[in-house]
């Protein structure tokens, strides 16, 4: 993100905070939930590997740690998020993971550091000062590029009911068609929730000999 957009996400975050303090709506959530079917979702393939790695893009509270762990998840857990008063709260619930101040496409990591990359919200507000389509796009190949099992996030839908001008929202056929661009095994889930969905983007997508992908296994 561009200066004037990260001042502009830290400043809206800040007035959630004092608003709402330690809570889904501190992050613009609605409430507790729906929060907990978007962990949910996100969680599904985590929890299969209990003692992966996981790297959470504006990881705010860490509430999804919180959900991982209270579902036996017992893996190593990295947050980036820009708001250092998130942060301050989720460090001291969570002394254990590694929490890290700062913008993600500025933030170094080795490739292929994690076993799951994941971000929730992070592409629902209309930038000021650069294009969401870019930014989507840029922050996505990075994730995959971190990612050795699944990168995954989710984004608000362009065929609802009523909008507002600082939300974005992204055409699911053009996130569809970016996430193929970056690998071809990709799922898109709308089930879970009206006027949202989730992309799942698997680095590996090399295929065998019958053509089946390597890494798939049934269920």
């Amino acid at each position: 993100m561009r200066p004037e957009d990260i001042q502009n996400t830290v400043a809206r975050y800040e007035k959630r905070h004092l608003a709402f303090g330690n809570s889904p709506e501190a992050l613009g959530w609605v409430n507790d939930e729906r929060c907990a079917i978007r962990h949910a979702v996100f969680a599904e393939s985590i929890l299969k590997t209990r003692a992966s790695s996981v790297l959470d893009v504006g990881c705010g509270l860490a509430h999804f740690y919180d959900y991982l762990r209270i579902n036996g998840w017992s893996g190593s857990y990295t947050g980036v998020d820009l708001m250092p008063g998130f942060l301050e709260i989720a460090r001291s619930s969570h002394p254990e993971a590694t929490l890290i101040e700062g913008e993600f496409g500025r933030t170094e990591f080795p490739l292929k550091s994690f076993d799951f990359v994941v971000a929730s919200g992070i592409f629902n507000s209309k930038l000021l000062k650069a294009d969401n389509h870019d930014y989507i796009q840029r922050t996505m190949e990075k994730m995959v590029g971190l990612a050795r099992i699944q990168a995954a996030s989710d984004f608000l839908s362009d065929e609802v009911e009523y909008t507002t001008p600082d939300l974005w929202h992204t055409e699911s056929h053009w996130a569809l068609e970016m996430a193929k661009g970056l690998s071809t095994r990709v799922i898109l889930r709308a089930d879970y929730m009206p006027f949202e969905y989730a992309l799942f983007l698997f680095p590996n997508d090399k295929t065998t000999e019958k053509t089946l992908y390597q890494d798939f296994k049934t269920p």
